[in-house]
């Protein structure tokens, strides 16, 4: 299998297992209703923002030191095997003393359960840490099996509970926590045979590791706390339920299922365009992902801001259409941050990482700050404003660096071309071919 079919056979199995996922919160979300479906996400936020510390880059940094600096990847593997034992302790005890200590905030949970969960999270932090190992090899097809393990366990799960009439906020933590440890039981299985019990810890390599890892990783870290900060102040700032988390975060999701078609076609385009390392290739793809994007998006935006509701009842039921305020803003935000990352692929692909991070800075405290504001007066509104604010600037920013960069055009970036309609057409062709 070549590289390109690689990269296509890869990112469209990522998004196959988000399509899967969104279908199991669907399953849970018309079960359990938008209080406790609140508190499921506002849980499974915590835990993604502490693995994200945990990781310390070293997903990323991995990469480059094995196929790159030319490390043994059994030297690396086993490093990182043995610090992501360390880090699934860790986690595991941090998450656990905050649901026990700040019920206020997470809101009651049964002990047992609580356990359950912050040891899935460890589990999590395990794989999340091993799997990339599985990309410096290109190993498309462990990567898929890994990447689907989780949605579809969820999926079975939650169904499985539903039909036996026991899907509850308790099972569908018990079923969450499983799927992270069948997802590490997979890729150790795959990781094994490189595993040295007897090789002594490394640590001038992880120091390293760690060092760069932390460079490569600020634009993911700050990403991750730029999108997912509004579920964490709207608790913040309304503490009475969970009933605003359930009805926001539903409306994300509907917002992440609208743009996973833009998502899949330019994944086939920038992998046609992989080799190519000349500026004028890069700001011809920019410019053409663009366009793509803004025109898909305008023409989602207003299907939403006329069907939404019926959506939402459809998909999630009746309980979830008050969201739908909060849907219609963010389609829009949700189009400028699909925008945004046509920018942050031509910086990473440029060696530009830094530049995306300083942007998602700014964004992550113009969005922070917008909440504040907003929140204690239009609630879940409130939070869909200052995400789409936050985007918007994220869009923008980019685009105003790339011009200066890559020579961009923004006339060019605007509505799709009847040439580019014809080249996705043969991009489809000629892979199915």
């Amino acid at each position: 299998m070549s590289l390109i079919r690689k990269g296509i056979f890869v990112s469209s199995g990522r998004v196959m297992c988000t399509a899967v996922s969104l279908f199991a919160g669907i399953i849970l979300a018309r079960k359990i209703g938008p209080d406790y479906m609140g508190q499921y996400d506002l849980l499974r936020t915590t835990g993604m923002l502490v693995v994200t510390i945990f990781a310390l880059g070293l997903h990323n940094a991995n990469i480059f030191f094995i196929n790159n600096r030319g490390h043994d990847i059994g030297l690396i593997t086993t490093n990182t095997f043995k610090y992501s034992i360390f880090a699934c302790v860790s986690v595991t005890f941090l998450l656990g003393f905050c649901l026990l200590f700040f019920k206020t905030y997470f809101g009651q949970l049964n002990s047992w359960i609580g356990c359950i969960f912050a040891i899935g999270v460890g589990f999590r932090q395990m794989y999340l840490l091993l799997r990339t190992i599985l990309s410096a090899e290109l190993r498309a097809r462990e990567i898929v099996i890994v990447e689907f393990i989780q949605p579809i366990t969820l999926l079975i799960g939650f169904a499985v509970l539903l039909i036996m009439g026991k899907l509850d906020i308790n099972t569908c933590l018990s079923v969450l926590a499983f799927s992270n440890f069948l997802t590490m039981v997979w890729v150790l299985k795959f990781l094994w045979p490189y595993i040295q019990f007897k090789t002594a810890f490394d640590w001038p390599v992880f120091k390293d590791t760690v060092i760069y890892g932390l460079k490569l990783s600020a634009a993911g870290l700050l990403f991750v706390f730029a999108s997912q900060v509004t579920v964490m102040l709207l608790r913040l700032l309304i503490p009475g339920s969970f009933y605003q988390i359930g009805l926001y975060s539903r409306a994300v999701a509907l917002t992440a299922l609208v743009i996973l078609i833009p998502r899949s076609v330019t994944t086939l385009l920038m992998a046609k365009w992989s080799a190519v390392d000349s500026q004028q290739a890069r700001c011809r793809q920019m410019q053409l992902t663009a366009r793509i994007y803004v025109t898909y998006s305008l023409v989602m935006a207003v299907f939403v801001t006329f069907v939404g509701k019926y959506l939402l009842w459809l998909l999630f039921g009746v309980e979830y259409v008050p969201a739908h305020s909060a849907l219609t803003i963010l389609i829009f935000g949700a189009g400028a941050l699909a925008l945004a990352e046509v920018w942050n692929q031509g910086f990473a692909s440029d060696g530009k990482a830094m530049v995306t991070a300083k942007i998602l800075l700014g964004t992550l405290i113009i969005i922070t700050v917008s909440c504040m504001v907003l929140i204690p007066y239009f609630d879940i509104v409130g939070a869909a404003i200052s995400a789409s604010l936050g985007y918007f600037f994220y869009a923008l920013a980019g685009m105003l660096i790339s011009r200066k960069l890559y020579g961009i055009k923004i006339s060019r970036c605007l509505w799709i071309k009847k040439t580019d309609i014809a080249l996705i057409i043969n991009s489809f062709t000629r892979q199915s071919k």
